[in-house]
């Protein structure tokens, strides 16, 4: 056994760790760097082979050959596959009983998907060939199937995998032959193998690291999994999300990988850290090319990433490198058609977004910290007398009793029952911070609860972790622990989060976690975790800690009222799209942190992290008025939309600001609320029919397209289908070069000027008053129109405007979706849909879902480029002609818009509506 030494004393030799302090990613770069040589330390070999009982599921053994072809040891292999174009596979040793992440990720949905095999086995050729057909069922305003078939040849004799679709390969795992698992063993074991104990100045090191002035001991030792993933003609890899960087993935050198560890902490220079959340998927794309392909790394311990893009002309494939501290082997392979297959398929496997409550998608108000209940009052009345929406008022964490979460401060909160119901009656709502740390504080009676029932993360030796955080000494809770989220959850009812009610909801902050004066600013990675039945380092669950918080919150939310939660967090794992929103923490007031935040919410979306925000202007900093005005307007076309502050800072509420810019900060809200019906409709077509995300890159958008410049554009995006935002990232510049892609019509937003795709376009850019931003040609997006409402809650029964932006055919399509915007009961049907459409100037509707009563009016239709005046306008509702519920049109010969007007309260929504511009001749061509 002399190779182990042989093996861990070739650190010595090499100098990756130069800009990697991580012992696990010196080991395996130094297995790659022998196995480019062709001299591998192991080989992984495949045996016993079978299908096992369940739907598309193949099992056998993986042994492992050290370099003088010894057996070291037998590895448990298993296959799933789904109709869906899944592969997951799992490696593990079962007596050594690993986390397994894949528990808190994947959703029961998924074993729906399982598909029928033919399983062919090649002798000659030591090769097993599994062959499905995927079928992909998805919906929207383009409800489509998506067909192929997956074919999966697995090399027995060496582990491989060729994955293909339609015959042509796409993903080829283990291509470099990188696969790695290191098995526990102690450290005595290692003792027993070596005569001279000056071996053991460098194997030392592998039971216990110093980290800075921490010291962690591994009593399992050096325990990694490794594995490489070739993408086969598709160059261009995206995701890796949450690093303040491009969604693009670039080259990463040999000591500088990307690294995937949740830490508190946003810092702009650290390119290739992953910030306070990560979700290990990459999509493959090639522009043009009929097909794509995902990876997915289930693993939640520290990893680290080597990406190897390559040029589209090269013969080389584009490749990553995924290698883990810790934990089992485990991941999945996404095939399809397009991207849009492969978003629907990885919905599926982690689960969907659940429908957000209508007051979600409004303005939210924000600081650290408002100070009293009559601050928090004040600003309501505030708002309202400047005539600014707002949904909801924030509390950080100076609202609680010296900082115990789940208690309130009421020397300056005296009645918080009272404020709350005041916030009701002008329709907001508030949300309060609950973060996980607990005060070391015998009165506490959450903390005396947690040290009682032993719930809380422990010391190696077993007693409990202590540490500072906000309220200085602090323990955290065990989330690994069923019984502590079980807990946590009942400390949300009523009855327990005194003075609070249903419409009081949470932010979960810290919760990477955040553990000052520790290395990493986090817990001890030899600290203890225990999941009902066994101890866990924390090291195998760091990057889902914050899932499963945020899991235990939603919970206690659900069980409290037939509201829809809402939560909203800092740390996040793939799945955390099923429990909250996410913003992208504390980023700063500058030019630089808005670029980063519209790149980082593009990546964010594509791996399945849809309801997201970043701070408005900035957490950090007093801006200038030119950066807080360019910040709001692309904080309108974010998902998630909270103005946040630091208390240091100089008070940002909008009827502060200076009266340059005062008004066009309360434009941008104003916008946001004129929208919301699109946003809410748009959820709904992302939770429940497998639709785009809200924020698509261009080139997901533009799927088919074989246009390059697409995938190197970040500062652009698609707001859904309509809208393609270019927020202004750069003072005191003249106009803005902004990409509209091809074969498409688009239409300025602001002066409704039309324009052909496929060319630069330049925008004004010194004009704080308007942005780039363009409608695509053959949307229709439902909007309201108001003079002003406090809330969400007062628009429910407005009125609406249909802005109709025909393409080159003169049609156009959209939808609405409406329910009652808060409570379940749209699970059982308690929901309108209605889809739009208008083709050479006749606007129908169709009501596809009619079961909720909506009070809403339709008041207008705003058709843009209507080449001549219409002789008269026709209304049929109901089948019946109607023309006295028409009060007005209007017909701009300059720019060609043409507005029919209505009457109030004259047209129900849930009326069967005909309206169609009469001209004297017949119109030859739109344009």
């Amino acid at each position: 056994m002399g190779f182990i030494i042989d093996f861990i004393s070739k650190m010595k030799d090499f100098k990756f760790c130069e800009g990697v302090d991580q012992q696990f990613y010196c080991r395996n770069m130094i297995l790659a760097r022998y196995q480019e040589k062709g001299s591998p330390f192991f080989t992984y070999k495949l045996s016993d082979i079978k299908s096992i009982s369940g739907k598309g599921v193949i099992e056998g053994c993986m042994e492992c050959f050290n370099k003088m072809k010894v057996k070291t040891a037998t590895l448990k292999i298993l296959f799933h596959f789904y109709e869906c174009g899944i592969m997951r596979v799992i490696i593990e040793k079962p007596e050594e009983k690993r986390l397994k992440a894949s528990e808190y990720v994947v959703t029961e949905e998924l074993l729906s998907y399982a598909t029928d095999l033919d399983i062919k086995r090649d002798e000659k050729e030591d090769t097993l060939t599994v062959t499905h057909e995927m079928s992909i069922q998805c919906g929207g305003i383009s409800p489509y199937c998506s067909k192929a078939t997956c074919k999966y040849v697995i090399s027995l004799s060496s582990f491989g995998i060729k994955c293909f679709i339609n015959d042509k390969l796409a993903i080829i795992v283990n291509e470099k032959q990188l696969f790695n698992f290191e098995q526990y063993r102690s450290l005595q074991e290692l003792l027993d193998q070596v005569k001279d104990a000056s071996d053991l100045v460098i194997p030392l090191t592998q039971w216990k690291e110093k980290r800075g002035e921490s010291v962690f001991i591994s009593k399992k030792g050096p325990s990694s999994v490794a594995l490489d993933f070739s993408f086969n003609n598709l160059p261009e890899m995206h995701g890796l999300s949450e690093r303040p960087r491009n969604c693009l993935l670039e080259k990463t050198e040999e000591d500088l990988p990307y690294r995937l560890f949740n830490i508190d902490q946003f810092n702009s220079d650290l390119h290739q850290q992953s910030l306070y959340g990560n979700v290990p998927f990459v999509i493959a794309n090639n522009p043009g090319q009929m097909y794509n392909a995902a990876i997915l790394w289930l693993n939640a311990s520290d990893t680290y990433v080597r990406a190897i893009p390559q040029g589209k002309d090269s013969i080389e494939n584009s490749a990553l490198h995924f290698i883990s501290e810790c934990g089992i082997l485990e991941f999945a392979t996404f095939l399809g058609n397009s991207v849009y297959d492969i978003e629907s398929s990885y919905g599926r496997f982690t689960g969907p977004m659940k429908m957000p409550q209508l007051f979600t998608l409004g303005y939210h108000q924000c600081r650290w910290n408002k100070d009293t209940q009559e601050e928090v009052l004040e600003i309501s009345d505030k708002l309202e007398a400047h005539k600014i929406p707002c949904d909801c008022l924030w509390l950080d964490i100076e609202h609680t009793d010296n900082k115990k979460y789940f208690t309130w401060d009421h020397t300056a909160f005296p009645t918080p029952l009272e404020m709350i119901s005041k916030l009701n009656d002008k329709g907001r709502n508030l949300v309060v911070i609950v973060d996980p740390h607990l005060k070391q504080d015998s009165t506490y009676s959450v903390y005396d609860e947690a040290i009682k029932n032993n719930l809380a993360i422990l010391n190696p030796d077993k007693t409990v972790l202590v540490g500072d955080c906000w309220p200085d000494k602090s323990i955290w809770l065990d989330y690994l622990n069923p019984k502590a989220r079980e807990y946590w959850a009942s400390l949300f009812g009523l009855d327990k989060y005194k003075e609070t009610t249903a419409s009081t909801f949470i932010w979960n902050d810290m919760n990477e976690p955040a553990i000052f004066k520790q290395y990493d600013n986090t817990a001890p990675k030899d600290s203890l975790h225990f999941d009902g039945t066994e101890f866990h380092e924390h090291r195998e669950l760091h990057n889902i800690y914050g899932l499963l918080e945020i899991s235990a919150t939603y919970a206690g939310l659900a069980k409290r009222s037939p509201l829809r939660p809402f939560v909203l967090t800092r740390s996040f794992f793939s799945g955390a799209q099923r429990y909250a929103a996410v913003w992208t923490g504390d980023c700063g007031g500058r030019w630089d942190h808005l670029k980063l935040n519209i790149s980082m919410l593009q990546s964010l979306a594509i791996c399945g992290i849809n309801f997201t925000g970043a701070d408005i202007p900035g957490f950090f900093d007093n801006p200038p008025d030119d950066v807080i005005a360019r910040w709001y307007q692309a904080g309108t076309f974010f998902p998630f939309m909270r103005a946040h502050s630091d208390r240091k800072n100089q008070k940002r509420e909008p009827y502060l600001l200076s009266e340059k810019i005062r008004d066009k900060v309360a434009d941008s809200i104003h916008l946001r609320y004129e929208l919301i019906p699109y946003l809410y409709t748009y959820f709904y077509e992302y939770c429940y029919t497998k639709s785009w995300p809200l924020v698509t890159p261009l080139w997901v958008a533009f799927k088919n397209s074989k246009d390059l410049t697409l995938s190197k554009i970040e500062n652009q995006y698609m707001f859904g289908p309509a809208f393609l935002v270019c927020p202004i990232c750069v003072s005191d510049t003249p106009e803005v070069k902004v990409y509209l892609p091809a074969n498409e019509v688009w239409y300025d937003f602001f002066s409704r000027k039309m324009l052909l795709g496929g060319a630069w376009n330049s925008c004004v850019g010194d004009d704080l008053a308007i942005f780039p931003l363009y409608v695509k040609g053959g949307c229709i997006v439902p909007s309201y129109l108001f003079d002003y409402v406090p809330s969400t809650a007062s628009l429910l029964n407005g009125n609406y405007n249909m802005i109709i932006a025909p393409d080159k055919e003169n049609t156009a399509q959209g939808s609405l979706y409406i329910d009652d915007g808060s409570t379940m009961s749209y699970e059982k049907g308690d929901c309108t849909e209605i889809k739009f459409e208008y083709r050479d100037g006749v606007f129908t509707n169709i009501l596809v879902q009619n079961n909720y009563k909506c009070l809403g009016h339709l008041k207008r239709l705003s058709i843009l480029k209507v080449p001549k005046m219409p002789k008269r306008v026709v209304l049929q509702r109901n089948g019946i002609e109607d023309s006295e519920s028409i009060e007005y049109t209007i017909y701009d010969s300059e720019i060609k818009d043409f507005d029919v007007v209505f009457a109030n309260s004259r047209i129900s929504l849930q009326d069967k509506i005909l309206c169609k511009l009469v001209f004297e001749q017949a119109l030859l061509t739109h344009f």
